[in-house]
């Protein structure tokens, strides 16, 4: 099931979920659905994976609304998550210097702040997995220049699923005045 950010995904043949419309905010674009129930909206949302940042598929139900975005499914009332989205790696990696070489999802940089790199020659970003995780992050590898998400690579072993070499983290590009 593909999609540009502007144009949403559709539900597949015979599924009780229908599109209903897009909102275009600011910041972000809300695909618009609904469903009859929560568990159907679940099933859609599972097989409907969202790989860009800011794009959202809201699904309407009489038991609330549930939505998805890049990281995960969650309750568009509290903002709780439901679970992780699944991601399905490849077995072929292709390179891109925003998206995951696996599954294609955008990685979210880490956001050092300004302050901390002022006057520094080097630095160390520590993020506890679950943090990365929740906020779509990942790693890169100098070695191959393959992006790997938190989800397509093993958090014990922090190497390449490509050549086997350290991973880094991908952090925002910070230009100095």
């Amino acid at each position: 099931m593909s999609s540009s950010p502007t144009q949403p995904p559709g539900a597949p043949d015979g599924s009780p979920v229908q599109y209903v419309g897009t909102e275009q905010q600011p910041r972000a674009i809300y695909h618009i659905y609904r469903g009859p129930d929560r568990e159907q909206a679940l099933a859609f949302l599972r097989s409907t994976p969202v790989a860009e940042p800011l794009i959202y598929l809201v699904v309407e139900t009489p038991q609330g609304n549930v939505g998805r975005d890049l990281v995960c499914l969650f309750d568009e009332r509290s903002g709780a998550v439901i679970e992780f989205g699944p991601r399905t790696p490849s077995q072929h990696p292709r390179q891109s210097p925003t998206h995951c070489a696996w599954c294609g999802v955008y990685v979210v940089p880490f956001d050092v702040p300004e302050y901390a790199v002022r006057n520094a020659s080097t630095l160390s970003v520590y993020l506890a997995i679950d943090e990365a995780r929740d906020r779509g992050h990942g790693w890169h590898c100098r070695a191959c220049a393959l992006l790997q998400c938190v989800f397509c690579c093993d958090p014990t072993d922090m190497r390449c699923r490509g050549c086997g070499s350290q991973l880094t983290e991908v952090v925002k590009e910070i230009t100095q005045t």
